[in-house]
């Protein structure tokens, strides 16, 4: 086959967090944790204790295969082992699902990284990637239907 090729998809959820509220297609996984609609973001106000907590859309059902995008800030970061900020697809309320992050595990100097993980299952492979506090950075996952991220 020749030429060019144009793929387009529809826009399944949107939110700009431009009206200061908080949309009902959102549910919090995490031990208690704050979150507020401001500025334009979506911002956790109280840290969260433990290992998961997402903010998972779940107005309906999403397709097996879809990619995701979502510009992040992260605001404050506590270097470690668990210390991770990203995006999620396929999120169980128990807060386990396929992800892709800024995440200090395995790596010698902290905020260097970024990974694929399978939440409670493995991680995937580190790449190194040098990024700051108070940055803006685009993530986009995309996922096939046999659970492989891209």
């Amino acid at each position: 086959m020749e030429g060019n090729f144009i793929a387009s998809a529809k826009t399944l959820f949107l939110d700009d967090f431009g009206d200061g509220k908080i949309d009902k297609a959102f549910k919090f996984t995490g031990q208690d944790p704050k979150w507020v609609e401001k500025g334009g973001a979506l911002s956790q106000t109280k840290k969260s204790v433990g290992d998961v907590c997402h903010a998972i859309i779940v107005d309906r059902e999403y397709p097996k295969a879809i990619t995701i995008q979502a510009k992040l800030r992260v605001d404050e970061w506590e270097s470690g082992a668990y210390a991770r900020s990203g995006i999620s697809v396929r999120v169980n309320l128990a807060g386990n699902g396929l992800c892709f992050l800024f995440s200090d595990h395995r790596v010698a100097k902290p905020r260097t990284g970024a990974a694929f993980l399978n939440d409670h299952v493995a991680w995937g492979s580190l790449v190194q990637y040098e990024w700051d506090v108070k940055g803006w950075y685009w993530f986009q996952l995309q996922i096939d239907a046999k659970d492989k991220m891209y």
